[in-house]
C-alpha cells in the first residue's frame, strides 16, 4: 500500500477544466456520462413510469386483466410506496 501511495503521488491532478478541453480525457468522460443515462433510462426509473400501463392492461396466462383507471392507478402507487419503502428500508 506505501508503493502504491507512493505512484499516486507522482500522478498529476486533473481539473474539471482540463477534464473537458484535453481530448485524452474528454472520450473517457463522455463514455462514462453516456453509460450513467443509459443505467438511468432502463432502470427501475423506467419500469415504474411504465407501471401504469402494465396494471392497466395486465396479461397474466392463462387470465387476462383489464384494470380501470382508477384501479391502475392505485396499483401504480402502491408499486411506487414498496419501491420507495425498499429503497428507504421502512
Amino acid at each position: 500500500m506505501r508503493t502504491e501511495y507512493e505512484a499516486m503521488k507522482i500522478v498529476p491532478k486533473v481539473t474539471m477544466r482540463e477534464m473537458f478541453t484535453n481530448p485524452v480525457l474528454r472520450q473517457p468522460l463522455i463514455i462514462a456520462i453516456a453509460v450513467m443515462i443509459c443505467q438511468q433510462l432502463s432502470g427501475i426509473n423506467a419500469v415504474s413510469r411504465l407501471s401504469f400501463i402494465l396494471f392497466k392492461d395486465c396479461i397474466c396466462l392463462p387470465l387476462v386483466f383489464h384494470l380501470s383507471y382508477s384501479s391502475a392507478t392505485i396499483a401504480m402507487q402502491a408499486a411506487g410506496l414498496l419501491t420507495y419503502a425498499n429503497v428507504c428500508h421502512v
